[in-house]
């Protein structure tokens, strides 16, 4: 028999049955240790004038919660606070629905904004909850999610690295 995370959960917390767990925080807690990586490809915007439609995309297989995104590079951007890129991680329903902002982040302020080479660089999570968790079948994309302040700033080829977990 093939275990599969969410039966393994089920079959450890069982073991641990004699442990209080009425608010089920040992098995959000046990959950929470498998968390798994989604890696987007995110393409190079050589003049800041980024116009390719969404592309980039990661399928969810099983219901899912955004824990975090970075964008990673080996290129360099200096933030600017009037030409910038805005790099957004949207959810789509998988049917053809708008989008549904996961997380962001512009190179918009000066020395807090740049991306150095190599360095993660943390997108900010939308503060909504239920805009991180995405149901099966639902993608992810980002190729076409930068946007510009002013002209724009090109933005090195890279990828976006999500971290996600089972709901």
């Amino acid at each position: 028999m093939t275990l599969s995370v969410t039966n393994f959960i089920d079959k450890l917390t069982g073991s641990l049955a004699g442990l209080e767990d009425t608010s089920g925080d040992l098995r959000k807690y046990i959950r929470g240790l498998f968390n798994k990586v989604a890696i987007l490809q995110v393409p190079l915007d050589a003049d800041g004038s980024f116009t390719v439609a969404s592309a980039s995309t990661f399928r969810a297989d099983r219901d899912i919660t955004v824990v975090s995104a970075y964008f990673l590079t080996a290129g360099t951007v200096t933030a600017h606070g009037t030409n910038f890129t805005t790099l957004k991680l949207n959810k789509y329903d998988g049917a053809g629905g708008t989008a549904t902002l996961v997380a962001s982040r512009a190179t918009d302020t000066v020395t807090t904004d740049d991306v150095a080479a190599l360095v993660p660089w943390a997108l900010v999570n939308s503060a909504t909850a239920a805009d991180l968790n995405l149901a099966a079948g639902n993608v992810l994309g980002v190729l076409g999610d930068i946007t510009g302040g002013g002209s724009g700033v090109a933005t090195p080829a890279g990828v976006l690295i999500v971290n996600y977990k089972e709901r």
